[in-house]
């Protein structure tokens, strides 16, 4: 199984704090980063594959091509749902903590012998 990648495109320092943009691949049934932030707006693009994103407890399926902008507050987790690889371009405005967020989903070399 591949792990789960994560690319930075642009990250806090570029970007002097206004934004985070990164490029995830998720291999099937990966978990991408969630959660709840008050201050902190996020956009998916899905770029191949099904993804799976659910916002204060309501899921939906999102496929390739699809751009999803969820205001800030709200509670959010997606997943790859499909058979495939999913790769996911994330927009997270302001940056605050979204590079320590995004380097959480790499697993250390012990995990990858697991």
């Amino acid at each position: 199984m591949i792990p789960p990648s994560v690319h930075v495109h642009a990250g806090a320092a570029e970007t002097g704090g206004a934004y985070v943009l990164a490029e995830l691949l998720l291999p099937p049934g990966a978990v991408g980063p969630g959660g709840h932030d008050p201050e902190q707006r996020e956009s998916l693009e899905v770029l191949c594959g099904r993804v799976a994103l659910t916002v204060d407890g309501v899921e939906r399926l999102l496929d390739a091509g699809e751009i999803v902008r969820l205001d800030a507050g709200r509670r959010r987790q997606w997943r790859n749902a499909g058979a495939g690889l999913a790769r996911v371009l994330v927009e997270y405005r302001p940056a605050r903590a979204a590079e320590a967020l995004l380097a959480a989903l790499i697993p250390t070399p012990e995990e990858t012998l697991l």
